[in-house]
């Protein structure tokens, strides 16, 4: 169904899976209503003007003519002006203001068509003059009108009923020329029972298939919601593994950010401090989502098991490879970068398993630490490299994930390491917050209005 299609692009997902199928058989009802009875309201229009003309200009005519044609005047000019304004609003689907308060007749449309239809009717039947059959044109007429018109059974019984009682009180007040108005009635009564059959059965079917369908949809957004809120927590569960704030040590400043490019990323920091030492963690996942998320919680973990084993930063890369390697039947890889800094000794130890470059600034130069080694989970027997160095106060440990050299910007060029390098050279003196910020506005600035397609990840370490 077209309009079904239209009509829900127009909604949100949340909004799909919350309307029932009686919400919407009464909206594609309504839709329908409003398009043919604003048709039905211009032409009874027409007929109002050309029967108050009538009785007004007329010559000997009855005198409850006039005032019913004025009356059905006022009536009919009321009844265009509201159901026109409500289809044009329906067809601009929010484009157009309408200047009439309609909102007081959508809110709750079919009592006021039955309303405007039965109206209508009763001023058209009694619209003759005494012991004249002019009303049983429209006792045969107006019955097939109401075919398009989409009702529930019992709406439509009513209102074809309600048909027939006021034929029978026109006849009443104003009387026929035939002695026997029985068979009239009958044939009345024949075309009243052989529409309303239609029009329900049109009704039904309209409404079969609008449920078909709508369920259809409301379970595929059913599904999405379902999806979303299970990559919502799952994005909670991984920010809760992610520190909430930094360490406060006397004698190093850290800091660290991760961005991830969807609901779920594969990027991980952390801290883990021992004493006179702390080691700088930083990990990314292949991928990001659901999966990456999965073994980034196992990485998490492996590096909480084994955080006393972590003044042997490579051997505990060698250890997380094993077991990153057997959390998924599936092939997944991670890269992880340990930078331990030892106050007592003085000395850093930065291991690597296939992470990218540790940006170090020492005495104000700036050095790239590359160590090459395949990224944990690999089942091929290697050794994780790792090195050490000197440190003093002052000195910039900089540890990130891929997403911030391959950051692109409109133009589909990367940021590449030499600006990062640039910007952390830039910065002597600076705070690790400062520094950290600095780098992801940076990035930011770079990419300009380009979607961001990896996870970002900063981990900034300042010896003061």
């Amino acid at each position: 169904m077209l309009w079904l299609r239209k009509f829900s692009d127009t909604l949100t997902v949340d909004q799909i899976a919350s309307l029932s199928d009686g919400d919407m058989v009464r909206r594609r009802f309504d839709t329908g209503n409003i398009r043919w009875v604003g048709a039905l309201s211009v032409l009874a229009l027409l007929v109002a003007l050309i029967q108050m003309l009538t009785s007004l200009l007329g010559k000997e005519m009855e005198g409850h003519l006039p005032p019913l044609g004025v009356a059905h005047f006022v009536v009919a000019a009321a009844g265009a002006a509201f159901f026109t304004q409500l289809a044009l609003a329906e067809r601009r689907r929010g484009t157009w203001k309408p200047q009439l308060p309609v909102h007081v007749m959508a809110r709750n449309l079919t009592p006021w068509v039955i309303a405007f239809l039965l109206v209508e009717f009763s001023f058209l039947t009694f619209f003759h003059e005494r012991n004249s059959d002019a009303w049983m044109v429209w006792a045969m007429l107006f019955p097939w009108l109401l075919i398009p018109v989409r009702l529930d059974v019992s709406r439509r019984l009513a209102l074809h009923i309600s048909l027939i009682v006021v034929v029978f009180i026109s006849v009443l007040v104003l009387g026929t020329r035939e002695p026997n108005p029985l068979p009239g009635y009958a044939g009345v009564t024949f075309i009243s029972s052989i529409t309303f059959l239609i029009g329900a059965m049109t009704s039904r079917r309209i409404r079969r298939d609008t449920v078909e369908e709508w369920s259809e949809r409301r379970k595929h957004a059913r599904e999405q919601l379902r999806m979303r809120e299970e990559l919502q927590y799952a994005r909670e569960v991984q920010l809760s593994m992610l520190p909430e704030t930094s360490p406060v040590i006397e004698w190093v400043e850290v800091a660290g950010t991760s961005l991830p490019a969807t609901e779920v990323g594969g990027d991980y920091y952390d801290y883990f401090v021992e004493g006179g030492a702390i080691a700088v963690v930083c990990g990314d996942v292949a991928g990001h989502g659901l999966a990456s998320a999965i073994v980034l919680a196992s990485l998490r973990g492996g590096f909480m098991l084994l955080r006393d084993s972590l003044h042997d930063p490579a051997s505990v890369l060698q250890r997380l490879n094993d077991l990153v390697a057997q959390t998924s039947r599936r092939r997944m890889l991670a890269t992880a970068a340990v930078v331990r800094l030892d106050r007592a000794a003085g000395r850093a130890i930065i291991a690597s398993a296939g992470h990218p470059p540790v940006i170090v600034r020492r005495s104000g130069a700036i050095e790239t630490i590359e160590l090459f080694a395949p990224p944990l989970g690999v089942r091929l027997p290697y050794r994780v490299p790792s090195r050490e160095m000197t440190f003093a106060r002052g000195d910039l440990f900089v540890l990130h994930s891929d997403g911030v050299y391959e950051s692109q910007n409109a133009a589909g060029e990367a940021y590449g390491l030499e600006r990062l390098a640039s910007i952390v050279s830039s910065l002597d003196g600076a705070s690790a917050a400062a520094v950290r910020d600095a780098i992801i506005r940076d990035i930011e600035a770079f990419r300009g209005g380009s979607v961001q397609q990896d996870d970002v990840t900063v981990v900034v370490a300042r010896v003061v």
